[in-house]
């Protein structure tokens, strides 16, 4: 299993692959902000300090995002599209950016 970390909580947790990290912040009660819950309000944005390669390709509604704030820094996602798609790894997760 992939470990995820959200620093800001001080959590660390094994997930299973294909588990969205919203589910994952649910289950563990981490205080990750969810908004929309879709990709279109921004609040669930983080910074992934390590592991990026452990999670799902950007998703299109994070591109538009992204774009429209002419953004271009890849450890910046919307944790409410990302899932986790490796079976090992870290994935190190700061709220905020």
């Amino acid at each position: 299993m992939a470990s995820v970390v959200f620093l800001d909580d001080n959590i660390r947790v094994n997930a299973k692959k294909g588990k969205t990290i919203r589910q994952i912040t649910n289950a563990v009660g981490a205080s990750l902000n969810f908004g929309c819950r879709v990709g279109d309000c921004g609040s669930c944005e983080c910074r992934v300090l390590n592991g990026v390669e452990h999670l799902s390709p950007l998703s299109i509604k994070e591109k538009n995002y992204f774009e429209m704030l002419n953004i271009e820094d890849s450890e910046r996602r919307l944790m409410c599209q990302c899932s986790v798609e490796s079976d090992d790894g870290e994935i190190v997760i700061k709220y905020g950016v």
